[in-house]
Formats: C-alpha cells, structure tokens, sequence
C-alpha cells in the first residue's frame, strides 16, 4: 500500500515531501505485510487491486465500473475488513502528514535561525522588532490578552482513546527516525512500528457501548495529559518572555502571576438535550479535572525532586524555607519521621515531599487537615522555592520550577472551568410552575400569560423577595433545573469559583430569560453578597437563530435599563459575555446569512456594550465543519468585526477538531501560536 507522486509535481516540492512520502510507504509496507501475516494473501490483493482501480477511476470510467463490480462481489465478512484496511491506512496517512508538519517546521529554523515558520510567535516578534508602535500595541496587547479555549463533546468524535494513543506512539516512532540512529536502533525503531501497526489492525476503531458522561469527561480531557499540558506552557512562556522585554521586566524575578491561554469544558455541565447530565455528574466532572491536574502537580514534582539534590553541606543554610519545613513537620508528622536521616541534608527534597503530601491530601478533600486549601498556597510554596535558588544564584535550576509555576497559574486546581448550559424553555415551565405556587404574590397572572415588561418586573421583585417560596412543591422535572444552581453553590464552596461560575442560557429570546437565572441564582445562595460573598454565577445568554441574531443587541440594551441586572452587572466588574452559535444559525439561514448575521450582531453588540460602559467577552460557538463556523481559528479571529474582540475571546473546540489540532505536542503548540497571532495586528 504506496503513495506514489503525479508526473506534473514540481520538483522542489518532490524533494520538500520525500521525508513523508517515505514515511507513508514505509508505514504501508508495515501495514501491507500485516494484513498478508494476518488475514493472508488474497485480501492484501483484494485491498491493492481496490485501491488501483480508486486511483485509476477519475480518467478511466472502465476502473470505476470494475470498482464497483469488485466492491459488489465481496461477501460481508471480506468487506468489514477491506472497510478495516482502508480506516488503517488513512489513519497512517494523517499521522505521517502530521508529523511532517512538524518536521518541516523544525527544518526551517534549523536551516537559517535569522528564519522562523510562517505565522509563528518568533516570526511575529521579528517583524514587529523594528516597528516601534507596534512593539508598544503588542505589550498593550499582552497585557490585556484573555483567551479562553473551551473543550466540548460531540458525537462526530467517534475515534477511540485506545486508537488515539496507538496513533501518538506512531508519530513518536516516525520522529525518531528522523535522529541520527545507529543500526541497532534504528532496527528497534522499526520493530516498535511493526508492533503498532499489527494492533492497531487488530484494535476495533469504534466503542460497542454507549459511553456514560463520566466516560466523555475521561475522553475529551484526555488530550490534558498526552499533549496540553506541555504544549499551552511553551506558548505561555514565549508570550511572557516577550512581555517581560516589553515591560523592562528583568527576566530573573519571580515568575508574576500572568495568564494569556485558559481552558473551559462543556463536558459534564452541558444538560441542552441530555438527560444523562445531572447534578451529580457535574460534581463528578470537577472531581475528575481536579484529580487529573493534582496526578499531573505530582509527577511534575517528582520531576523537580530528581532535579533539586541540593545539598546544605554545599549551598549552606537556607533559614526562610528551613522554617517553611519546620511548620510542614508539625503539622504532617508522618511524612517528617520517613525523611529525618535520609533527607537531612536535602531541604529542597524535603521541602517538595511536603508540597506531594499536601497536594495529595488536596486530591482527596479540599479541607483536609494538612492539604493545600488553594493553588495560590500551592504556588506559595514554588515561589519560597524560586526565591531560595535565586537567592543563592542557582539560576540554572529554575526551569522546571518556572514551568511548574506558570501551570499553577493557568491550571489552578480545577484544570478546566466547567460551564454549565441549559435550553431557556426548561426555565420557563420552572418559573410557570413559581408563579402559580406564589398566588398573585406580585401579579394576577402565570407566567406563561405575562408580556415581556411584566415577566421582568415580576423577576426582579422576586428576586429582592424570595422568602415566600417553597420550592420542595416544585415538580421533580422542575427541582432537578434548580437543583443545578444548589449544586454550582456547592461546588464553588468546595473547588472555588475559578472551577465552576458560568451559566449559558441556550434559544435565549428575551431580556427575561437573564432576569430567570439571575432569580434562581438568588434562590440557592448564588446571587447573595451579604450571606456568600465569595459565589457568583456569570450568566451568558446564547444567540443561535438568525432572528434572535438580528434582535440580540435590542434586547441586551433592554436589559440594561434594568437596574437589578446592571447591579448585578457592576459586581462583575461590568464584563458582560455573551454568546453566539454558528451551527444552529447555519441550519436556520445558510452559510452566508449565518455570517452576515453573526458579524452584524457583533459590531451591533460592541456598540450598545461600549456606550454603557460595559466590558464585552464574546464566545464563539463554532464547530467543526465549516458549514457549523469551522475553519482555521486564526482567520476566523482576523475576520471579526472591529473592536469585537478587544484581547478577550472564549471559543469552543468540538469533536474531532480536537483531536486534530491537540492529537501531536509539535501540532498543538502551533495550534495555540496560531490562535494568538492574529491579537497582534
């Protein structure tokens, strides 16, 4: 199973494309070989025979008729593995192409290091060098920046984590070829191929159950562990090496707290059109994030403890993280009484087998005796760290400590904030349901019966008044709405308000469909300063239809002439976010009115928001494909209105979009320069 060229293909791409087009012959060697040991002789020429004729049937409609004619006299069992044979094959091809990008790239800075690829952050800062207002723009800029990326499941996802992986072993695989080998290893190389690809034929491709949320939730994070992780901090540290120049900043200080890149999930918290999501399979989605990035901190920190042997014999005494240790003793004894003679002289590994204890009592209860009560005690400790090294002019051995510092600053202990999002019509049969249990507490009428201005005077004396409700009246289909708000209270009590405090309002049609949340939010606790100053609960409406685009910004400036929401408004800063969907506006006008009316809404927005002296974050709901908003994210950026994005910007990845821009660490790194390059204009 080859690739072969075309006879019109220019030479100097020939010569750019070998490296790949010898992996994808080497790689259908292995699979050719696999499919004749395993399956035997005939099927290998039934798939070879099918991809001549595929190849041959655009010039020759004799090839298409002898495909189909092939194709028609298999039985069921020949075809699932000709179908088996084909899936391989492409999934090769990609991992081949992927990795080649990666390599091109390399090979580009490599030949001239004055040269760097197209579009990256090091090219954008070597033609802005010269360009005294732009480099005074992009620190304005850096200063500012707020991306956040949101990871949602979607069921054109379809390929296996088990797949995934074997495909990521792959790449790996190809990318050491490309080293200087000996025979010996470059014969490993190959026999660790062969094995890959002899299971991935043998793995099935597709699950035989229906995955649970939790199984979702383990899915779609699973690209934290393989590649994000590595991959966001190398941005992150670029962009802050840059505005530290930019800021006459010396580069030796203690790392600030600084975020460019964060990561939402909709995963768990998203019931639009899913019952399996409940309360309490949002709880375990945070639990799941949380245990994810504390597993993560501990191997991090075992990284560190490898690293920092040092020894007082040799640096001397270092009296502040001394007593650091001395009060990580009193209170976790046991861990004191395993390090007494074997890490005497070793503060610094004394001092991290504390941080690992703590985070790990952290992983199982927040308020554990002993246990971190937040990523900022956590990063308490890396900064008394940093500073003993520095202190002593140990800069060489700040690295590791430096990335590990910026992941407590973008990861915190939650990983991911989960948002959390429901259909508007399930808020209404909640509030038809309150208007009727409370009589005519504050109107004659059900709300079902109330015009647009009397439904927001209703809400917004029901939320100044809530005392009268009895909501164990409520019906269970009712409760279980509510019952999400006492749980993001619970949650926030817990894991913090940076895991969970987004609430997105799906078909959102009127002002009062903000007023509902805001009003249930008052109900459990949420929206209560005086009782829970430290919960919030930031309400984003969704517009997704073409006409409730063209209304959008009408009935947002409605909504700030109320004064309940502007208050509620002016203890968030007045930062307001909204969002916008490209699939179901797609579905309701077409491609093009779609965005015609997603660009109208935005610069219709970006008005009404800046004559209030509002602070607008849009979110962008896009898909995959392009008739659902996909498409290159940078160019999506470049394409916004004017003032629309301003250094703030939410957007989703979905399904296999994923996997295709987080799937290889070289590809992912490009993916997050990619989406912060277009800020720079």
């Amino acid at each position: 199973m080859l690739v072969n060229r075309t006879d019109d293909e220019p030479w100097e791409l020939i010569e750019r494309n070998k490296p790949l087009r010898d992996d994808v012959r080497s790689l259908g060697y292995l699979l050719g070989d696999t499919i004749k040991s395993i399956e035997g002789e005939q099927l290998f020429q039934i798939v070879e025979r099918l991809r001549e004729l595929a190849k041959g049937r655009q010039t020759n409609e004799a090839s298409l008729r002898q495909m189909l004619e092939l194709v028609d006299s298999l039985d069921s069992n020949t075809a699932r593995k000709v179908i088996k044979a084909f899936l391989t094959y492409f999934d090769l091809i990609n991992v081949a192409e992927q990795n080649h990008r990666v390599r091109r790239r390399v090979q580009r800075e490599d030949a001239d290091t004055s040269s760097f690829a197209p579009g990256s952050l090091p090219d954008l800062f070597s033609r802005l060098q010269q360009d005294e207002a732009s480099q005074n723009q992009l620190r304005k800029t850096l200063d500012n920046m707020d991306i956040e990326i949101v990871f949602t499941a979607h069921p054109t996802e379809i390929t296996r984590r088990t797949v995934m992986s074997k495909q990521l072993n792959i790449a790996g695989h190809l990318a050491r070829k490309g080293h200087a080998l000996s025979l010996r290893e470059k014969q490993k190389v190959n026999a660790a191929l062969k094995a890959e690809v002899e299971t991935l034929w043998l793995t099935d491709h597709v699950i035989y159950f229906k995955p649970s949320v939790v199984d979702e939730v383990q899915y779609g994070l699973s690209h934290f562990e393989d590649v994000v992780f590595d991959a966001v901090v190398d941005i992150h540290d670029q962009l802050y090496q840059k505005w530290l120049e930019l800021s006459d900043i010396d580069p030796n200080t203690l790392p600030q707290q600084k975020r460019f890149i964060t990561f939402g999930s909709w995963i768990g918290g998203d019931r639009d059109g899913n019952p399996h999501v409940t309360p309490d399979t949002t709880y375990e989605a945070i639990k799941y994030q949380r245990s994810l990035i504390m597993r993560w901190y501990q191997a991090k920190l075992n990284d560190l403890f490898n690293e920092l042997s040092l020894s007082s014999n040799w640096t001397g005494k270092q009296e502040e993280l001394l007593k650091s240790i001395k009060q990580d003793a009193s209170k976790l004894p046991y861990v004191a009484e395993r390090m007494i003679d074997r890490y005497r002289f070793e503060p610094f590994r004394q001092k991290i087998r504390y941080m690992q204890e703590r985070i790990n009592l952290a992983a199982q209860s927040p308020a554990g005796k002993g246990a971190y009560t937040s990523s900022k005690a956590f990063r308490a400790d890396l900064e008394l760290l940093w500073i003993t090294l520095a202190a002593g002019g140990y800069h060489a051995s700040l690295d590791k400590l430096k990335q590990l510092i910026f992941c407590s600053d973008i990861f915190g202990f939650h990983l991911a904030k989960l948002d959390l999002r429901q259909h508007s019509a399930k808020h209404l049969l909640v509030l038809e349901e309150i208007s009727k249990l409370s009589g005519k507490t504050y109107s004659t009428k059900t709300y079902s019966t109330m015009t647009e201005d009397e439904r927001i005077t209703w809400l917004e004396h029901r939320i100044e008044d809530t005392n009268d409700l009895d909501l164990d009246k409520l019906s269970l289909e009712s409760r279980e709405v509510i019952d999400v708000f006492k749980m993001m209270a619970k949650c926030q009590d817990e894991f913090g308000v940076e895991a969970i405090d987004t609430y997105i309002i799906s078909m959102t049609r009127y002002p009062s469909d903000l007023l509902a949340v805001l009003f249930f939010a008052k109900l459990c606790g949420i929206y209560n300063h005086n009782s829970h100053p430290q919960r919030t609960i930031n309400i984003v409406p969704l517009f997704e239809t073409i006409s409730d685009l063209q209304n959008a910004s009408s009935h947002f400036k409605a909504l700030l002439n109320c004064p309940t929401y502007r208050q509620y408004l002016n203890g968030r800063n007045n930062l307001q976010e909204i969002m916008i969907g490209y699939s179901d506006s797609g579905k309701d006008g077409g491609i093009v009115t779609s965005s015609w009316e997603l660009y109208k809404a935005q610069c219709q927005l970006v008005a009404v928001t800046e004559s209030a002296g509002i602070q607008l974050r849009l979110f962008h709901g896009r898909g995959g494909t392009i008739g659902r908003g996909g498409g290159p994210t940078h160019r999506a950026i470049l394409s916004q209105p004017p003032g629309s994005v301003a250094g703030r910007l939410k957007i989703t990845e979905q399904g296999e979009v994923i996997s295709s821009k987080y799937a290889l660490p070289g590809i992912a790194v490009r993916s997050f320069e990619r989406l912060e390059h277009p800020f720079k204009r």
